[in-house]
């Protein structure tokens, strides 16, 4: 007989992508005089758990704004479970971006999403490997 195989819920697959999360190191770059965590060293980790556990990540943005080199965003997400449909729509979430160019959107946007997914999943944040 085939075995059946095991089919986890929305919930049990968000669960095992916040088990699967390692630890962030901070790290020198980007012209910053301090160690930081970036929104790439975030994203990388998030997508390498959702293709393994078959969820996908909508981003959505629900306001922005300017004043003066001040850009302020508003976003939310909707994680869907490829296997099952189920979606969980999750938001608000806050982030701002300075820049005196075109540029300030774009950092309030990364800020905000990075935020998100490191608070929704618990991401641990050190600043020394063990």
């Amino acid at each position: 007989m085939a075995q059946k195989k095991e089919t986890k819920n929305l919930y049990q697959k968000l669960h095992a992508v916040m088990g699967g999360c390692k630890k962030l190191i901070k790290q020198e770059g980007g012209g910053l005089p301090y160690k930081s965590v970036t929104h790439n060293m975030v994203s990388a980790q998030i997508k390498q758990q959702f293709k393994e556990h078959g969820l996908i990540f909508i981003p959505i943005c629900k306001s922005s704004s300017k004043d003066g080199n001040i850009h302020s965003v508003t976003v939310a997400c909707e994680i869907i479970d490829i296997d099952s449909g189920d979606k969980l729509p999750i938001g608000d979430f806050p982030g701002s971006g300075i820049d005196s160019q075109d540029k300030g959107y774009g950092k309030a946007l990364s800020y905000a999403f990075k935020y998100l997914l490191q608070k929704l999943f618990l991401m641990e944040i050190g600043t020394d490997e063990e």
